[in-house]
């Protein structure tokens, strides 16, 4: 059962997972188990205000890509006789590229925008500064997901993980 005090941590950010798991590694692991049940319903509560805002995160995009085409203009201007400019203000407008990547990623998952179709929109049009084909990123990333963890359907998105025998089997 979760406490007052445990809600009252969590609510504040000062939870120690790492503790609780400790202190019940102990017991026989029921303890446990119901603890975490309890600490992700807590959790999923608290975390709920943070779904998709439209407000937000149209501030973001249009901040993060006004940001990005004002550093490329600048560039493109320091490019003709200032290249150490240009090539300095490459490292923030990659940053911002990156940025732009995180919410074309967001939007690939459903959870920018509450709209399928505004996050699809916003994604694609994304994808032309990013280089990424969206709609195969997309389909490609949601197999990601579905499969991360099962050996048995590695290959997709995922970084090449051996088992001891297949290790064993490359050095023999």
């Amino acid at each position: 059962m979760i406490t007052t005090e445990t809600r009252r941590e969590l609510a504040v950010g000062q939870y120690d997972f790492a503790q609780t798991a400790r202190a019940h590694d102990q017991n026989d692991g029921q303890a446990r188990i119901c603890d975490a049940k309890a600490i992700g319903q807590q959790a999923a509560k608290q975390f709920h205000a943070f779904g998709a805002d439209a407000k937000r995160a149209l501030f973001q995009l249009i901040t993060t890509g006004i940001a990005f085409f004002v550093m490329l203009a600048i560039i493109a201007w320091a490019s003709r006789d200032i290249y150490w400019l240009a090539l300095l203000l490459a490292v923030p407008t990659a940053g911002l590229l990156v940025r732009l990547f995180i919410v074309q990623h967001d939007c690939g998952h459903g959870s920018y925008f509450k709209s399928r179709l505004a996050n699809d929109y916003v994604g694609r049009a994304i994808s032309i500064l990013t280089l990424t084909p969206y709609g195969y990123w997309k389909q490609g990333h949601a197999i990601h997901h579905a499969s991360s963890g099962n050996l048995d359907r590695r290959g997709r998105g995922d970084v090449e993980i051996l088992t001891v025998s297949e290790y064993q089997a490359l050095s023999a």
